[in-house]
């Protein structure tokens, strides 16, 4: 009787051990699955272009933001940077391109080193993004200082 009294009470904590370890996988499965792997958002995108003049001048290092307006609004804009011509190309999460819709198009001069903060320009432009358009958008801005 001792010998099977012994074998019951090694075996119950492995046993609890095994049974804890697939309700935490279980638990972990189970919220993966509910909150979804990706970013949540099924839109199709277009390519947005353009380019900035900040004083006349083709200018690196805007950062360009369009941020959704209006009823029908998406859950969030698409961003990019200028490059050293003054070109950008908007991102929408990890993919180039931008959704369908009404958009505020904002700017901010990013600084030349990592340390300065970006300068934010007061200029909005509305713009439209849409499926059967060219998405070019050229903007003439003007230093807030002058």
């Amino acid at each position: 009787m001792n010998s099977i009294f012994t074998d019951l009470v090694r075996t119950k904590p492995l046993q609890q051990l095994v049974c804890g370890t697939l309700k935490l996988i279980f638990i972990f499965a189970f919220t993966v699955i509910i909150c979804g792997c990706g970013e949540g958002y099924d839109v199709s995108l277009y390519p947005v272009t353009g380019s900035v003049n900040l004083d006349g001048q083709k200018t690196a290092n805007v950062f360009v933001e369009f941020q959704p307006v209006g009823t029908d609004k998406q859950p969030r804009g698409a961003n990019g940077y200028t490059d050293e011509n003054g070109n950008f190309e908007l991102v929408f999460l990890k993919s180039k391109g931008c959704p369908e819709g009404a958009f505020e198009a904002h700017f901010s001069i990013m600084g030349s080193d990592e340390e300065s903060e970006p300068s934010s320009l007061s200029q909005v432009e509305t713009v439209a993004v849409s499926a059967g358009g060219d998405n070019v958008f050229n903007f003439d801005l003007t230093s807030d200082d002058q």
